[in-house]
């Protein structure tokens, strides 16, 4: 009636990696979340009644987490094959009530005890995981609150809980899908790149998919990556994306998101892309090829083929940019296969579904090309902030001046702040000095100066507070506006502003 139970210690901060691995006649593994840093498995060796109890060091009681019991079952051969290799057949799952022993939940899935420690043991294995709805809370939290560390660790983790559909499900409905957005706009570097990553696993569930084409303005942000001077790997998989959304159903949803975002920038739907057909990077060219032809093919019917058509023809002249590029390809200018087949497929679209012998309307055409003439010229003047996500749009030159105009309000109330503290200062060091000289001499402090005085005291220890606030406010004006000077933010959240370091302190208070 007793096994012996031995306890593997690894050290990891993976959410879904393995804290212990308990090696007997019966293996089971729990994932716990990467904040449980000392767990204490406390078992209750009693014959037919093998009951395991998870809680925190020194103590006995349960854990409050919820858990659940995955049984993977031996192949027709009696073979057991490891989590990662078991199919969704070989899997069962069982969720677990905090209060709940195991022996039980473990009968409810026909693993009893006496079985396991008898015939079963060598033949299955159990896995006690963290509930994915709780995995997936503690992952939306991280990635709205988290810092640079935790934040890269999050979105890394992404990658691998999001196979698990349990996971992903739950993910999505608590919002995940906004939040990775709000990641990707927001960041840059690897996290964006993490971000973006994680984004395709979401999107490939059902579930995920929905919720992006119902909101157009989850599809202009990610239109918004579409852009030259996007990182490379980070516009390529923004296409992959939008690719992917626009084949399975999400046409009409792509086409009036790039319609609002052109309103916007004051430019053609898809010129971005349009652009990137030039690009240095290969991969991207391809992408956005391929998302041009895609948005052709999965027009709902031919008068919206070729409507497309002829807005592309019109606005983006791309049959004769693509007729240029494939005269001109040589080995100095190779073109992947790939690249020339969609180039070969957009002519057979114009030519099935455009009249032989059409031509743009020339008053469109010559609106078209001021229209890109001048988009180009105020990205040059923009430099890299003037490309970020489109053109160097009135609204960004707004935002920029109004972070410039508060930031110079923000160092006048700064400098008239300390000039006040100074004065205060001084006068406050006369009071001191008269009660020090009144107690030294054995006099009487008056009442009305002591009262004076310590009002001037909690005056000063007020305004140093309000000064810091106001040191600290500008502080982060300063990076903020540099920040969007050199275009390092695509677009400015609202919660972000001067007063983000000290919201209790607005500039209104501190005039009065």
């Amino acid at each position: 009636s007793h096994v012996d139970v031995s306890i593997i210690w690894r050290q990891t901060s993976r959410p879904n990696a393995s804290l212990f691995t308990f090696s007997a006649k019966l293996r089971i593994r729990m994932a716990l979340c990467h904040q449980m840093h000392e767990v204490l498995l406390a078992a209750v060796e009693e014959h037919g009644s093998r009951a395991f109890a998870i809680g925190t060091a020194n103590t006995n009681r349960p854990d409050t987490f919820t858990f659940c019991v995955k049984k993977v079952r031996p192949d027709a051969n009696g073979k057991v094959v490891s989590e990662d290799e078991a199919s969704d057949s070989d899997v069962d799952l069982l969720y677990v009530d905090p209060e709940a022993e195991l022996a039980d939940a473990l009968d409810e899935v026909g693993f009893p005890i006496d079985s396991l420690l008898k015939k079963k043991a060598q033949t299955e294995r159990l896995y006690l995981c963290v509930l994915p709805e709780y995995r997936a809370s503690e992952h939306c939290s991280l990635l709205e609150t988290g810092g640079s560390d935790a934040l890269k660790l999050s979105l890394f983790d992404l990658r691998y809980e999001l196979v698990d559909p349990y996971f992903a499900e739950a993910f999505i409905a608590q919002g995940g899908l906004q939040i990775l957005l709000n990641v990707t706009i927001y960041s840059e570097g690897n996290t964006q790149s993490y971000a973006l990553t994680a984004l395709r696993e979401v999107l490939t569930y059902g579930a995920g998919l929905e919720d992006f084409l119902a909101n157009e303005s989850l599809v202009m942000r990610l239109l918004a990556l579409v852009d030259s001077a996007t990182v490379g790997s980070l516009c390529k998989q923004a296409l992959e994306l939008l690719l992917f959304a626009t084949a399975f159903h999400g046409w009409e949803t792509v086409c009036m998101a790039a319609a609002r975002k052109s309103e916007k920038d004051d430019s053609s739907p898809f010129q971005d892309a349009a652009d990137l057909l030039v690009s240095g990077d290969v991969d991207v060219r391809v992408n956005s090829l391929a998302l041009l032809v895609a948005l052709i093919d999965n027009a709902p019917n031919e008068a919206s083929k070729k409507a497309m058509l002829e807005q592309f023809e019109t606005n983006l002249e791309l049959f004769a940019l693509l007729r240029k590029q494939l005269k001109a390809k040589d080995s100095a200018n190779a073109l992947p296969d790939s690249y020339t087949k969609l180039a070969e497929s957009y002519e057979r679209l114009r030519q099935q579904y455009l009249p032989k012998g059409w031509k743009p309307d020339k008053e469109a055409l010559r609106k078209a090309r001021a229209r890109r003439a001048a988009r180009t010229g105020e990205a040059q003047k923009g430099g890299l902030f003037g490309r970020l996500g489109g053109s160097y749009t009135g609204e960004r030159k707004k935002k920029a001046s109004e972070l410039t105009s508060e930031n110079d309000q923000l160092l006048a109330l700064n400098k008239q702040l300390k000039l006040t503290v100074q004065s205060q200062r001084l006068e406050l060091e006369v009071y001191r000095k008269t009660v020090s000289n009144a107690m030294s001499t054995g006099g009487k402090i008056d009442d009305v100066v002591y009262q004076k005085h310590a009002e001037q005291l909690i005056s000063l220890t007020e305004k140093d507070n309000k000064l810091a606030a106001v040191e600290a406010a500008t502080s982060s004006g300063s990076r903020l506006q540099q920040r969007a000077e050199t275009g390092q933010l695509p677009t400015l959240p609202v919660a972000l502003s001067p007063h983000a370091s000290v919201p209790e302190v607005s500039v209104s208070a501190l005039t009065t």
